[in-house]
């Protein structure tokens, strides 16, 4: 019954949000806009840089030539410049009929009737979502859910959007939701797990549920965004995710001796991207060799799964399946504990794993030339991500990495200790302020 009625006040709060234009992100094809971290607006620009607007907000209720229009959470209506360089706050406090006069009213969805202006595009659609030139929907058959696209009335005077021919007539999961970004459209399904759908190559990706609070989700900037909603803030930021990011949604935990057996718990720490499918049917027991390989399913891994999560790794969502989120979390304990990195658990792993003395996540341990493992990968990939290319993402703290951390540490000011070769040494200052959920320099962008 408390299902039920909470399915029920999630229908009707999208049912809100979608009759008030709501969106968590908005593209015309080149230019997104979309809530990331602290709830704030993010936009990627033409010139590649992703700028944010220090402030909360509600909802992105349009996108139009020259402006972004969003709705702060202290009621205010603001206009960013596209190409980021100023904003400017429209009204004190907006009205009902100020947002629904900037609100983007061009598609109108309701009762499976789809239309753009005065051109009806169908009348079974599920949900709906346009980049201001293509306009995408799915709609139900009594074969199951399929995606279609076509180009919207007077697209031809626009260049926003990429046309796929492909995309038509895909099947997909039974939607509550869907966004389009300049990278990506990405479906919610019913069951709160993620399709992105690649509008470079068409390619999908799906990500599996991480909660059933889930509402809606947005790929931008090379990241997954998952948003929850609720009665008073229509999009409220869930996760992050992507690989460099998995240092970021994890909380170290205290210093404190676990027991030796962990309390069960559903309610998942992190949820991370998959890279790679699991490979191998396996089983929950350990094989003939002794080991838990990838692929494995049951009991066994469950209990693994949240001892890993009792002691701060980021091991996901606990399922019972060994899959890739799994085995970061195994190759960062392995890291821990001084061992060979395997993708599968061994006899000495798994007692070491439940040990009073098992060692807690540090994802903020310092770094040096020399090292080499998952967390140097993580952090490789994230000095790519703020500008610093370490050219080799190989997991090996190399010259290269070496100059691009030299180079970052510069930017954030870091002054290397008497004898300390700029580079070589990565503080828990420096990997702080990298891998924190407000890296630098994205900050020296702001609007």
């Amino acid at each position: 019954m408390k299902r039920l009625i909470f399915l029920i006040m999630t229908a009707a709060i999208l049912a809100l949000c979608a009759g008030a234009g709501a969106d968590p992100a908005r593209t015309d094809g080149t230019v997104t806009a979309w809530i990331g971290e602290e709830n704030e607006l993010f936009l990627k620009c033409t010139d590649g840089i992703t700028r944010k607007l220090s402030t909360p907000m509600k909802d992105i209720l349009s996108l139009t030539d020259t402006d972004v229009i969003g709705l702060t959470q202290t009621g205010q209506i603001v206009s960013v410049k596209k190409e980021g360089t100023s904003y400017s706050i429209l009204s004190a406090a907006a009205t009902e009929t100020e947002i629904a006069e900037k609100t983007d009213r061009t598609v109108q969805l309701q009762d499976g009737k789809l239309t753009v202006g005065e051109t009806v595009f169908s009348e079974r659609a599920a949900v709906a979502a346009t980049d201001g030139k293509i306009l995408y929907w799915i709609n139900q058959s009594d074969s199951g859910f399929v995606l279609m696209q076509k180009e919207t009335p007077g697209a031809a005077t626009k260049t926003a959007g990429t046309l796929i021919a492909s995309l038509t007539g895909k099947s997909v999961p039974e939607p509550i939701s869907m966004t389009v970004t300049a990278e990506a459209l990405t479906i919610t399904a019913v069951d709160r797990s993620i399709l992105s759908i690649s509008l470079k190559d068409g390619e999908s990706v799906p990500f599996p549920a991480s909660g059933q609070a889930t509402a809606a989700a947005c790929m931008a900037d090379g990241r997954l965004y998952r948003y929850r909603t609720t009665e008073l803030v229509p999009w409220v930021l869930e996760t992050i995710e992507n690989d460099a990011m998995l240092l970021v949604t994890v909380t170290p935990a205290p210093t404190a001796v676990p027991a030796p057996t962990p309390t069960p718990t559903a309610t998942p720490r992190t949820t991370l991207v998959p890279t790679t499918a699991p490979s191998g049917g396996g089983s929950s027991s350990r094989q003939d060799d002794g080991n838990i390989y990838k692929g494995a399913k049951g009991q066994t891994v469950r209990k693994i799964q949240r001892r890993l999560q009792e002691l701060g790794y980021p091991v996901g969502y606990v399922d019972g399946s060994y899959g890739d989120q799994t085995q970061t979390a195994v190759s960062l304990f392995y890291e821990a504990i001084r061992q060979r990195e395997r993708n599968y658990i061994t006899p000495s792993m798994y007692r070491r794993l439940f040990a009073n003395d098992a060692p807690y996540y540090d994802p903020y341990a310092p770094l040096q030339r020399g090292d080499s493992g998952l967390r140097v990968r993580m952090v490789q990939m994230m000095l790519r991500r703020v500008g610093y290319d370490p050219i080799q993402i190989d997991g090996a703290y190399g010259q290269w990495t070496v100059n691009a951390m030299a180079a970052y540490q510069q930017a954030v000011g870091y002054i290397p200790a008497q004898g300390e070769i700029p580079g070589e040494y990565a503080s828990r200052a420096v990997l702080e302020k990298l891998l924190g959920p407000d890296p630098v320099p994205v900050t020296n962008t702001d609007l």
